[in-house]
């Protein structure tokens, strides 16, 4: 009856190291599905930090190329001002010169007049008219070289506002990213 309680004791025990060891193999899984796990995540977590990282380089060379662009604006915005006060100063050079061109053809008419033979009147007259002749082309060229420097300036203008509103609208991309990502 003894060896009976033995044998009993016995395979009481066999059973529970037989349940002891499905529980330490099935603990073992455990801790490996959560090790590979834990791998993973950390996998995840350095990508998220390397997206980070890269969007907040690519934010800040947006940034700067933003303000690139600003100056570049305002380069063009005084250069056109500038244009703008030369054509205007341009234009009293031509008035001036217009004037002095008519009193100096009133003073000769009236000295050619007094004993000059028509020749030298005819000769005064052709230079009056190329002096116009001159000033108008001038003055033609003036405005076609601002009007032709405004136009550029102005696309100039438009080709960075575009550029502006694009690298604007890439930083925001790029900030709703990082947001997600945080």
């Amino acid at each position: 009856e003894n060896v009976k309680e033995k044998d009993s004791q016995i395979d009481t025990l066999k059973s529970k190291l037989a349940n002891m060891e499905d529980e330490r193999d099935a603990l073992k899984d455990s801790e490996q599905r959560m090790s590979e796990k834990v791998a993973e995540l950390l996998e995840q977590l350095q990508e998220a930090q390397e997206t980070a990282h890269h969007a907040s380089e690519l934010l800040e060379q947006e940034q700067m190329e933003k303000r690139e662009l600003l100056e570049q604006n305002q380069d063009a915005t005084s250069s056109e001002h500038e244009l703008v006060k030369r054509n205007e100063q341009l234009q009293w050079q031509i008035a001036e010169l217009t004037i002095l061109s008519n009193i100096k053809r009133s003073e000769e008419g009236k000295s050619g007049n007094t004993g000059k033979d028509e020749d030298e009147s005819e000769a005064v007259l052709e230079k009056y008219w190329e002096t116009r002749r001159e000033l108008e082309m001038l003055r033609q060229r003036i405005s076609t070289e601002r009007d032709d420097e405004i136009d550029r300036l102005q696309h100039a203008k438009k080709s960075l506002e575009k550029r502006l509103v694009d690298s604007e609208s890439e930083v925001d991309d790029l900030r709703r990213n990082l947001a997600q990502v945080r």
